[in-house]
């Protein structure tokens, strides 16, 4: 009888370890993941043209889900786009683009940036040059007007002359000033990149930072 109890208390020691061991190894296995990538790590742009970088997403433990992507905003006047904005990671990795614009504007939806125009911004306004035209045809008017016009007459056409440049260079000087209507600073920025798994829970998420040199 004492040979049987012991065999019982036996097995059941060895069951207990055994559980023991079992839940253990399982507390401890690192449950599947992800980890970024960027590539570049840093850029150099001027301010207005778009840069580009490659994030690849390294699944880890067996890691299956759709990732979406999001950046900070920590760029004055800029924005960033992802395509794809969602990737499907099947235990194996998987890369979107990102662009990043600076000088941002927005008017309806996502416009990048422009860059410094590289000339005056009359040149290619065909309605200022054709102000300027008329304008300049109506002091040339005035000089050539015969002398036997009266002087009230000389006086409209030169105010009219006056009036219409007054109002070219006005536009000219408010187009100048506002074509671009937000400004990225020069400096050295960093922006962070952020990846999150779209069903698996509790969520899993990863982020890599990348620099940006606006000059």
């Amino acid at each position: 009888m004492m040979s049987i109890n012991r065999r019982l208390i036996v097995s059941w020691l060895v069951g207990v370890l055994f559980c023991l061991i079992a839940n253990f190894g399982s507390a401890q296995a690192t449950p599947p993941g992800i980890s970024l990538t960027a590539s570049p790590g840093s850029v150099s742009t001027k301010a207005g043209t778009p840069v580009t970088f490659v994030i690849t997403v390294v699944p880890t433990n067996g890691f299956s889900d759709n990732v979406t992507f999001t950046c900070s905003q920590t760029i004055p006047a800029s924005a960033c786009s992802f395509n794809p904005k969602t990737v499907v990671v099947n235990n194996t990795a998987a890369s979107t683009s990102m662009t990043v614009a600076t000088n941002f504007v927005s008017a309806g939806g996502a416009v990048f940036g422009k860059v410094e125009p590289s000339h005056a911004p009359w040149r290619s306004n065909k309605s200022l040059y054709a102000m300027l035209s008329l304008s300049g045809a109506g002091i040339v008017g005035l000089v050539l007007l015969p002398a036997s016009r009266s002087q009230n007459k000389r006086r409209r056409w030169l105010k009219g002359a006056i009036t219409g440049l007054v109002v070219m260079v006005t536009l000219i000087i408010m187009q100048g000033c506002g074509g671009i209507k937000a400004r990225t600073p020069p400096g050295n920025y960093l922006l962070t990149v952020t990846g999150s798994s779209v069903t698996v829970t509790p969520v899993q998420s990863a982020a890599v930072v990348v620099g940006i040199n606006v000059n």
